[in-house]
């Protein structure tokens, strides 16, 4: 394992016996709603959808919208 995977996996450890990797993960999904991010990646995942074959698996619309998400 290297020192930068040590170092995650230290650090996950920690916020996860603290409670605050819990806290961390809701201010960010609020953060994210807030700014808008949740209702573009739904609005443009139905626009992709709907303009492809609609025989598209979910892997391949994950794959499709992932590069957006980021």
């Amino acid at each position: 394992m290297s020192s930068n995977d040590q170092l995650r996996s230290n650090l996950h450890r920690e916020l996860v016996a603290s409670g605050k990797r819990d806290q961390l993960v809701e201010l960010l999904k609020s953060r994210l709603i807030e700014s808008g991010w949740r209702d573009d990646l739904k609005a443009y995942t139905k626009e992709r959808i709907n303009s492809k074959d609609s025989a598209q698996s979910v892997d391949e619309i994950i794959k499709d919208v992932s590069p957006h998400a980021r």
